[in-house]
């Protein structure tokens, strides 16, 4: 099991919080060890929506970066429609863009 499935499991127990000092094994042992076949699908039925969560809250950052992105490059094909390629400081720029990366 993984940190997130042993968690989870403790939490089917009533473990909500770790006593000072104490590991994740030792709270297992004191509520009962290795986790029953029952315990083991719940864990992991739980453990899945937690990972579903962090995916979907990754996929909300990602969607609103892209979203950003593409109102750059937007307003960058707007600059070079209206001529900003031709302005002396566009070198510059591009010069500032590269050593950036």
């Amino acid at each position: 099991m993984n940190k997130i499935q042993y968690i989870k499991l403790l939490e089917i127990r009533g473990v909500t919080n770790l006593e000072q000092g104490q590991s994740i094994n030792d709270s297992l042992n004191k509520t009962g060890g290795e986790p029953t076949e029952a315990e083991m699908i719940k864990v992991n039925e739980l453990a899945m929506k937690h990972y579903i969560q962090e995916v979907e809250k990754e996929n909300i950052k990602l969607k609103a970066t892209i979203a950003d992105m593409q109102e750059d490059c937007d307003f960058m094909r707007a600059l070079e429609a209206a001529g900003v390629d031709n302005w002396e400081g566009y070198g510059v720029a591009q010069d500032i863009r590269d050593e950036s990366n």
